[in-house]
C-alpha cells in the first residue's frame, strides 16, 4: 500500500501555545496500481521542543466519512486542552 500526501492545512494557529501545532492532511491511499485510490484525512497535533528540533507527534485522530474537521477540532479541544494558549470551553 502507498500513502501519499496530497493535501495539508494548519489549524488554530493563534489559539494554541508557542511550539505547538494543529495539522490536517489529506492522504491519497492506493494498494496497488490497478486499485481505485482512497483518501484519508488525519489531524494530527504535533509538538517542538526547540527551534532546531524536529516535530514530534503527540496526537494523531482520523477524520471519519461521516464525520467533518470541525467536529474533529471540537473533539481535539476537549482531549488537548493543555495546548491551547486560554482555557477552551467545549
Amino acid at each position: 500500500m502507498t500513502k501519499e500526501l496530497i493535501n495539508a492545512k494548519e489549524y488554530l494557529r493563534e489559539e494554541v501555545k508557542t511550539h505547538y501545532y494543529v495539522l490536517w492532511e489529506q492522504f491519497e491511499l492506493c494498494v496497488d496500481e490497478t486499485e481505485t485510490a482512497t483518501t484519508e484525512e488525519i489531524v494530527t497535533v504535533m509538538y517542538e521542543k526547540s527551534v532546531n528540533s524536529s516535530l514530534v507527534p503527540m496526537y494523531s485522530r482520523i477524520i471519519e466519512k461521516s464525520s467533518s474537521i470541525e467536529d474533529t477540532l471540537v473533539q481535539l479541544k476537549k482531549e488537548c486542552k493543555g495546548i491551547f494558549k486560554e482555557t477552551v470551553l467545549v
